[in-house]
C-alpha cells in the first residue's frame, strides 16, 4: 500500500472547499452540495471511515487532523444524508473516530494552532477550530457534551474579551467579526441543547429511524416538544 504524504494536496482540497462555502452552507446543505461531495470526496470519506491509511500521516499536523474529522463528521452527513442513501444510518458511521481523532488534536493544541494558522483568512481562523469540536457535539455520551459545551464557552469567552479589547481601542466590529460572534453563539446554544438532550435521554432520538432503533416513550414525548430531536 502506497504512503500517504502528510503533504498530500487532498488535506487542502479539503479544507479549501469546505472552508469556501457560506456557514449557512455548512449547517442547511443541499441535494446539489450533497452531490458536488459525494463526486469528490466519496473515496476518501470511504478511506477515513473503513481503513487507518490516512491516520498517521494525516494526523501529525493540525491542517491533516482537520481534513481527516470533516472527512468523518461531515462528509458522512452529505453522502449518506436521508434520502441520498439506502442506509442513512451510515451518516453517523464516522463519529466514533472522528470524535478520537478531534480529542487527540485538542490533546496537541491544533484546535488553536489551526486558527492561528488560518488567521489571516476572512473569517480568521475561527471556523477551522469550531469544527474541530463539533464531533464531541455529535456524541451519544455525556461527558462528550460536557467537554463540548465547556469548549464552545471558552471561545465565546476569548472572543468577547477581544471585543473589549477592540472597544478600548474606539474600534468598530467589522462584517468578519459579527459573523465570527454569531457563529460562535449559535455553537453554543446548539452545544447547550445537545447536552440536555443527551443528559435526559441518553442519545438522540432524531438517529433512532436511520439506525433502526424504537422509540422508548420519553423519546416520543421529548420530540413532540422538541421536533430536530435535540
Amino acid at each position: 500500500m502506497a504512503t500517504v504524504s502528510r503533504t498530500d494536496p487532498a488535506i487542502q482540497d479539503i479544507l479549501d472547499y469546505w472552508f469556501g462555502l457560506s456557514p449557512n452552507d455548512w449547517f442547511m446543505g443541499s441535494v446539489s452540495q450533497d452531490a458536488i461531495i459525494k463526486e469528490r470526496f466519496a473515496p476518501l470519506v470511504e478511506k477515513a471511515r473503513l481503513t487507518d491509511e490516512l491516520d498517521a500521516t494525516w494526523t501529525s499536523t493540525p491542517s491533516g487532523s482537520l481534513a481527516l474529522v470533516i472527512l468523518l463528521d461531515q462528509f458522512t452527513r452529505n453522502i449518506f444524508r436521508v434520502g441520498n442513501h439506502e442506509d442513512p444510518g451510515l451518516s453517523f458511521s464516522g463519529d466514533v473516530k472522528a470524535l478520537r481523532l478531534a480529542s487527540e488534536a485538542i490533546a496537541k493544541g491544533y484546535d488553536r494552532r489551526i486558527q492561528q494558522e488560518n488567521e489571516s483568512k476572512p473569517l480568521l481562523g475561527i471556523p477551522h477550530r469550531y469544527f474541530f469540536y463539533l464531533p464531541f457535539m455529535h456524541a451519544e455520551n455525556l461527558p462528550s457534551q460536557i467537554a463540548c459545551r465547556a469548549l464552545f464557552e471558552v471561545m465565546k469567552q476569548e472572543g468577547e474579551v477581544a471585543q473589549l479589547k477592540r472597544l478600548a481601542e474606539g474600534k468598530e466590529d467589522s462584517e468578519a467579526e459579527k459573523t465570527i460572534q454569531d457563529l460562535v453563539e449559535k455553537g453554543g446554544e446548539f452545544s447547550q441543547k445537545h447536552l440536555d438532550c443527551v443528559s435526559a435521554l441518553g442519545r438522540f432520538p432524531k438517529r433512532n429511524e436511520p439506525l433502526g432503533r424504537g422509540h422508548t416513550e420519553a423519546e416520543r414525548q421529548w420530540l413532540e416538544v422538541h421536533p430536530m430531536g435535540f
